[in-house]
């Protein structure tokens, strides 16, 4: 998935990009049903690659077919799929594996993106933004990009955010079993209609939201840029108190209501933390602009943070083999690893509120402009 996504630095120099969408549905759909003929980590690379196409290429044609003032709205819609279809992965991954046996499950989710892969080749590519980029450097693109203060400080937070997302999604599950006594079935169950429900809310009201903090914003991409993230800062922000009360919560009860809270926070941010890396972007750069921030939060952020948390967790335990000393470390562990991601929220909220909807805080003001 990040060798892919690295190669899709290229693609802002290349047209049409809608041609890259099918071989996205083709990787997917083949990949997920080769896992009943091969090794399944072997179907999991090839989804890899599939999924790194569409998660850098669609947000772009989005942004040119969408107007500025509904962006959002439309983003949302796109990355809705994520809390969803990561809670229907555990629910009904879950159930068809009981009822048949766990290769069905694979060909129930490959076989429909083989017919979506299918369909796409109709399309017709919309009107590029922008002009193709006079180079295929993808050192000066990631340059090019890294540049942009807005879009730098969005890739940061973005990190950050992502980071404590991979901590919560690796080991809230084992959390809930093992410090709060609640069998691991009904634990993820619960996590995965949580994670739906909350998530889903989270996702329409950022697009909501990140649409009407930028109203007076015109279609100026650096003052939209700016609006957008200034709502990231704050929804952020505030997910830090349901977070840290997730994992001092007594009971099941209590962890689930304050994850429920936190989703809704986080996944706020969602649609206009996309938006606002697109906008801070240089038009001819969008794809790339994507792909490294996709490269970025996944190899700092939710890559890294389970393992983290649990040798982190081992090291705290210190070979006692008490319940008890496990279960404590376990949470030390995660609300250890959450302080960075707390610190990054924090200063976003402290320099988004400072900076995000003053127009001279952005350094161009002609509403062509976008960076």
């Amino acid at each position: 998935y990040l060798v892919t996504v690295g190669g899709f630095l290229l693609v802002d120099y290349f047209t049409p990009r809608h041609l890259y969408f099918p071989t996205a549905g083709l990787a997917i759909g083949a990949g997920l049903s080769v896992a009943f003929l091969c090794r399944a980590r072997w179907a999991r690379i090839t989804v890899g690659v599939g999924e790194a196409s569409y998660a850098t290429l669609a947000p772009t044609i989005i942004d040119d077919i969408s107007d500025a003032r509904s962006k959002n709205r439309w983003l949302a819609v796109f990355y809705a799929a994520i809390p969803v279809g990561s809670a229907l992965g555990f629910v009904l991954g879950g159930f068809i594996e009981k009822q048949w046996n766990w290769r069905v499950a694979f060909f129930v989710a490959g076989l429909p993106g083989i017919l979506l892969a299918l369909l796409v080749l109709l399309m017709k590519e919309p009107e590029r933004k922008g002009e193709r980029p006079k180079t295929s450097d993808p050192i000066a693109a990631v340059r090019e990009l890294l540049a942009v203060p807005a879009y730098r400080g969005g890739v940061i937070g973005f990190t950050a955010y992502t980071f404590a997302m991979g901590a919560f999604a690796g080991w809230a599950p084992k959390y809930l079993h093992k410090v709060l006594d609640l069998d691991l079935d009904v634990a993820n169950y619960w996590l995965g209609a949580l994670l739906a429900g909350s998530g889903f809310a989270g996702t329409a009201i950022g697009g909501w939201l990140g649409d009407r903090s930028a109203t007076d914003a015109g279609d100026a991409g650096a003052l939209r840029a700016r609006a957008y993230l200034r709502v990231c800062a704050w929804v952020t922000g505030l997910a830090v108190v349901p977070a840290v009360a997730c994992l001092l919560a007594p009971t099941p009860t209590g962890f689930c209501v304050a994850f429920a809270i936190t989703c809704v926070l986080l996944f706020t941010a969602t649609a206009p933390i996309n938006a606002a890396l697109l906008n801070s972007a240089p038009p001819a750069r969008r794809a790339s602009a994507m792909a490294v921030s996709i490269f970025a939060i996944h190899l700092f952020g939710d890559m890294p943070s389970p393992p983290l948390v649990g040798a982190l967790s081992d090291f705290l335990r210190g070979g006692s083999n008490d319940p008890i000393v496990a279960a404590l470390s376990l949470r030390n562990a995660m609300l250890t690893l959450q302080m960075p991601e707390q610190a990054e929220q924090m200063r976003e909220v402290a320099v988004g509120t400072a900076f995000g909807f003053t127009p001279r805080a952005a350094p161009r003001t002609d509403p062509s402009e976008r960076c």
